[in-house]
C-alpha cells in the first residue's frame, strides 16, 4: 500500500489505463474555457444601484470598492466630482455617476460605497447607493437599450442585462469631452 499514490482510482471494473483515459478526457473537458461555448462571450459584469435605478459596468475596470468614506470637497471642481478621498496612501477624485449621465440631482450625493476603476489610464472613484453582486452572463443576452434613454444618457449605455440593468460603457463614459479635463 505505501508504494501506491495517495489518491489513487482503484476500480475492478477499469484498468489503470482506462481510468487514465477517463480523467484525461474529463480534464480536457473541464480545461474547456466557457468563452468558446455556442452561448456567446461570458462576461462578468459588477451590479450597483443609483437611487431606484440599476446598473452594471465590466468587471474588469474595478480595482476596489471601499465601504463609506469621508470624502474631502474640492472648490472650482466640475459638478460631477464630489471630492477626493485617501484610498491607501492614493488621492483619488470620487465622481456623481449620476451627475455625469444627467440623471435628476438628488440633494446631497449617497454616501454609499465607493468603487474604485480604471478606464484608459483614469483612476477615480464613483458612488454606488449599493454593490449588489457580481453576474456572470454571455454577451449574446444582452437586450439593445431602451429607446426612452435619455441623449445625454444614450452613448454611456451598452444594452440592458436581464432584470432591467443598464450596462454602462465605462470607455465610452471616460472619453466624452464633459470629462476631458484640459490643462490651461
Amino acid at each position: 500500500m505505501e508504494n501506491q499514490a495517495p489518491y489513487a482510482i482503484v476500480d475492478p471494473d477499469y484498468t489503470p489505463v482506462q481510468v487514465a483515459a477517463i480523467l484525461a478526457r474529463r480534464a480536457a473537458e473541464l480545461a474547456k474555457p466557457l468563452e468558446e461555448t455556442a452561448h456567446g462571450r461570458l462576461l462578468h459584469l459588477l451590479a450597483f444601484q443609483l437611487g431606484q435605478e440599476r446598473y452594471a459596468i465590466d468587471v474588469a475596470h474595478v480595482l476596489e470598492i471601499y465601504p463609506p468614506q469621508p470624502f474631502t470637497a474640492v472648490p472650482r471642481t466640475p459638478d460631477f466630482v464630489v471630492g477626493i478621498f485617501n484610498a491607501r496612501g492614493r488621492f483619488l477624485s470620487v465622481m456623481d455617476l449620476p451627475t455625469v449621465l444627467g440623471l435628476p440631482q438628488r440633494s446631497q450625493p449617497a454616501a454609499g460605497q465607493i468603487v474604485v476603476v480604471q478606464v484608459a489610464g483614469i483612476e477615480v472613484g464613483f458612488l454606488a447607493d449599493v454593490v449588489e453582486d457580481v453576474l456572470m452572463m454571455f454577451d449574446v443576452e444582452i437586450e439593445p437599450p431602451l429607446t426612452a434613454v435619455s441623449e445625454d444618457m444614450a452613448p454611456f449605455i451598452r444594452g440592458v442585462a436581464p432584470g432591467l440593468r443598464a450596462i454602462l460603457d465605462l470607455n465610452a463614459l471616460f472619453h466624452h469631452k464633459r470629462l476631458i479635463v484640459y490643462e490651461e
